[in-house]
C-alpha cells in the first residue's frame, strides 16, 4: 500500500491561513487598545468634550448606572425642552437631567425616572454640557477600567505584547536549517 507523500507544502497552506488570521486579529486588538488609551484625551482636546460616569438611576431607562455619557459644551440654541444636560449644583456636584421647560432664562429639569420636576431651577450658566453621546455596557465598563492607572498600565503592557509578539515568535521558532 502506497502512502501519500507528505511534503511541507501540504501543511503550509492551513498554517499560512492561520498566521494571516492571527495577524489580522492582532492588528485589530492593537487598534482597539490604542483607541481605549487615547479616547478620553482625543475627546477632550479635539472636541472639548468630557466623559462622565452615570452614578444614579434618575435617568433610567435612558441611562443606566455605570454608563458613560459624553458631554459637549452647550451651543447656542441647544438648551430647549428635551435636551439632556449636566448641571453643576451650588456644592459643585453634578447631575444629569432632561430640560422639560424653558421660562426666559430659567430652565426646569427632571430625571426621566423621577415623578416630579426638580425643585431648583437652573440658568444656562449652571449647565456644564449637553449629552452628545452615550456608551452603555459592556463597553462603558471596559472604557472605565482603562481610565485608572492600573488599567492604563495593563492596557499599555498588552499593547506592547501585541506589537512585540511577532518578533518573539520569530526569535523562538526553531530553525529549519538542518546542516550536519
Amino acid at each position: 500500500m502506497d502512502r501519500p507523500d507528505h511534503t511541507p507544502s501540504m501543511n503550509a497552506r492551513p498554517r499560512a491561513e492561520l498566521l494571516r488570521t492571527l495577524s489580522i486579529l492582532r492588528r485589530g486588538l492593537m487598534v482597539l487598545c490604542s483607541m481605549l488609551l487615547l479616547a478620553p484625551f482625543v475627546a477632550s482636546v479635539l472636541w472639548g468634550a468630557r466623559i462622565l460616569v452615570v452614578e444614579g438611576g434618575s435617568m433610567a431607562p435612558t441611562f443606566a448606572v455605570g454608563d458613560l455619557i459624553i458631554l459637549a459644551p452647550p451651543a447656542n440654541g441647544t438648551l430647549v425642552p428635551g435636551t439632556i444636560v449636566t448641571v453643576r449644583r451650588d456644592d459643585s456636584t453634578l447631575y444629569t437631567h432632561r430640560i422639560i421647560d424653558v421660562n426666559g432664562t430659567w430652565l426646569t429639569t427632571q430625571g426621566d425616572a423621577n415623578p416630579v420636576p426638580d425643585t431648583r431651577e437652573v440658568t444656562p450658566a449652571d449647565i456644564v454640557g449637553t449629552v452628545s453621546a452615550h456608551i452603555g455596557a459592556p463597553w462603558s465598563g471596559l472604557l472605565q477600567a482603562t481610565q485608572t492607572l492600573l488599567g492604563r498600565v495593563v492596557l499599555a503592557a498588552f499593547l506592547a505584547a501585541l506589537i512585540l509578539f511577532p518578533n518573539l515568535v520569530r526569535c523562538t521558532r526553531p530553525s529549519r536549517d538542518r546542516r550536519t
